[in-house]
């Protein structure tokens, strides 16, 4: 039947490429969660975060209180339980926590259960069973006051048990990554690196003095000769017994000294081992932290000088001073807005390596939302999303304009469609009579939007009040996109009509490069994507566009005006460009091929290209 047909019509715009449908597909899908857990989800996200500080908390306590032996009081043992339940939840989310592989979203849970047994689940189980386990029976210990001796051998055995949970350091460099990812200026990036260098440094060192000290614990206990014991440390305070255990460790890494050195066998034969571990670690991690310093300074160095070398060449050229202040004022609002921005030529490693799916997929996330403004460009968004998605990646262009620089004159013949981009943009347009447009192009705002629909000569002067950058869309590869399928094609077609006959039924002072008739564009859209345009294509009867579905440009009741028409014949005076634009009328552009008896490749042949 009919309607099954149509319903493959509409449903074969999902399969637009032919080299590699599927990639595509998986490109421009939204993730369907289903009973999996996002991982980039905002929960999961803060969960994440919460973990790093609990990865933390473990990696100083484990060690200090494996070494030290503190006594435990009401925030070390709500900490206690606090990471438990913490970390069995965790475990409990990696049955139904999703994943990516080879760039795709995987939320099958049979699929997501088989990925968490072969990886996380068994550091998972090593940390967590043994904990409650230690838990359990310190409980029961507790309750039987006979056991009192045997609950404090139990404990100190617990404490060692507990060192499994540095185990999930495994997991600190995905947690860092996240952090990272949210880092958009190369400083603060720079100075973060800089600021995890110096804590590498000192939970390095946290960890050594905890573990020299706990060497000298054992070789007391013993009775082997110890530095604690030729110190005359063991009678102090914990935290003088700590401070002097983490002197001699940061004196190992400098050419500092002291008065604490190994006694025995088995404290020379670390302290060796320390000795190689600085002499590598710490002469890597000096030169890492020199690089990211001098970075920083390179950084400002290599802009001043550049800036100074533009002095120099302006000054010697004679260029005016009004110019130079010009050209300094942009050049410092791009240099501001690019150390903000990474900019894409940073990429040239990592992003040519994406697939053309998802890199339509990127380029359609950042620019669709400033052509959804526009009702045709919703629709075809929210329902021909392929096409979308190769829109955005072959037909826009970023244009930046300075302080004061105009965009276009009246009667430049259009050559492109924009679209403002940033709510803080600053516009004025001024129409051929001298007027002012009120309120002055702002974020909602699209300019020259005939340009796609029909040969067009811009109605007005657009000039850049401050620095701006714009979108614009190139009415030619906008064509060659939308005759990808017939849908869009006809979809395109009948829309291209409607503006026409609305842009003829204009006052000709009203006929501008920006038209803010929401009214019209919310009905001129509905209707315009309808199946019917589909019954004569099912039997293989593509259209030309010659004859195709329509009337022929003399049948749209508008005439073209004259083809050579040049910016002089919009007149010099007001008046003069009155009378020129009273006596214009347009039509479905000869090089726009929406209607019957274009010329235009490649539609002229064969009309739109079916199966493609």
């Amino acid at each position: 039947s009919f309607d099954k047909r149509a319903k493959v019509a509409n449903a074969a715009i999902k399969n637009v490429d032919d080299e590699a449908p599927t990639d595509l597909e998986v490109a421009v899908q939204s993730h369907d969660p289903g009973c999996s857990i996002y991982p980039n989800s905002t929960f999961r996200l803060t969960w994440d975060l919460s973990g790093l500080v609990l990865i933390s908390y473990d990696l100083i306590t484990i060690p200090f209180n494996l070494a030290f032996e503190p006594e435990h009081f009401w925030f070390t043992i709500g900490m206690d339980w606090i990471t438990l339940l913490f970390w069995s939840g965790d475990m409990l989310q990696g049955f139904f926590l999703g994943y990516f592989e080879k760039g795709m979203y995987v939320s099958n849970n049979r699929k997501i259960l088989r990925h968490y047994m072969m990886t996380w689940f068994i550091p998972d189980a090593v940390v967590v069973v043994p904990e409650w386990l230690m838990t359990v029976l310190s409980s029961a210990a507790r309750q039987d006051e006979g056991q009192a001796s045997e609950m404090v051998k139990f404990l100190k055995g617990a404490r060692a048990v507990r060192v499994l949970r540095l185990l999930r350091l495994l997991k600190l460099q995905r947690i860092i990554n996240l952090l990272y990812d949210m880092i958009e200026s190369e400083h603060t990036f720079i100075c973060v690196n800089l600021a995890k260098l110096l804590l590498a440094v000192l939970v390095l060192n946290h960890v050594i003095a905890c573990i020299w000290y706990l060497i000298g614990r054992i070789c007391m206990e013993g009775g082997i000769r110890n530095w604690i014991q030729v110190g005359d440390i063991e009678n102090e305070s914990i935290m003088y017994k700590y401070s002097t255990s983490m002197h001699w460790s940061l004196t190992q890494f400098t050419p500092a000294s002291m008065d604490i050195s190994a006694r025995n066998v088995f404290e020379r034969t670390f302290s060796i081992v320390v000795l190689f571990l600085s002499l590598v670690a710490f002469s890597s991690i000096v030169a890492s932290i020199t690089g990211s310093m001098t970075s920083l300074r390179n950084m400002k160095t290599e802009e001043m000088k550049q800036f100074w070398l533009l002095r120099r060449y302006l000054r010697q050229r004679e260029v005016t001073s009004d110019l130079s202040d010009r050209i300094f004022k942009y050049l410092e609002h791009q240099t501001a807005k690019q150390s903000k921005l990474v900019q894409t030529n940073s990429l040239k490693a990592t992003l040519p390596k994406l697939s053309m799916a998802l890199q339509s997929e990127l380029t359609h996330q950042l620019n669709s939302r400033f052509l959804v403004k526009h009702p045709f460009f919703h629709h075809l968004d929210s329902s021909m999303s392929v096409v979308m998605h190769r829109l955005c990646h072959v037909c826009l262009k970023l244009q930046s304009h300075a302080e004061k620089e105009v965009v276009f004159s009246a009667g430049d013949k259009a050559s492109k469609m924009y679209f403002i981009k940033g709510k803080g943009a600053s516009l004025e347009y001024t129409t051929v009579d001298g007027s002012r447009l009120e309120p002055p192009p702002h974020y909602e705002d699209w300019v020259g939007e005939a340009v796609l629909w029909t040969e067009w000569r811009h109605t007005g002067r657009l000039q850049s009040v401050t620095a701006n950058d714009l979108i614009a869309v190139d009415p030619v590869l906008f064509v060659e996109v939308m005759c990808v399928h017939p849908r869009s094609w006809f979809y395109a077609k009948r829309y291209a009509a409607k503006f026409v006959e609305f842009l003829n039924s204009l006052d000709p002072l009203e006929a501008i490069d920006i038209i803010r008739d929401t009214d019209w564009y919310s009905i001129a859209v509905k209707g315009c994507d309808t199946c019917e345009d589909y019954k004569h294509l099912m039997d293989g009867d593509l259209p030309s566009c010659e004859g195709a579905n329509g009337t022929s440009a003399e049948a749209s009741g508008a005439a073209l005006p004259a083809s050579g028409a040049t910016a002089a014949d919009i007149g010099v005076g007001a008046s003069s460009r009155r009378r020129s634009m009273a006596s214009r009328r347009w039509t479905l552009g000869s090089f726009c091929p929406w209607v019957a008896g274009s010329t235009c490749e490649p539609w002229c042949s064969s009309g739109p290209q079916q199966g493609r």
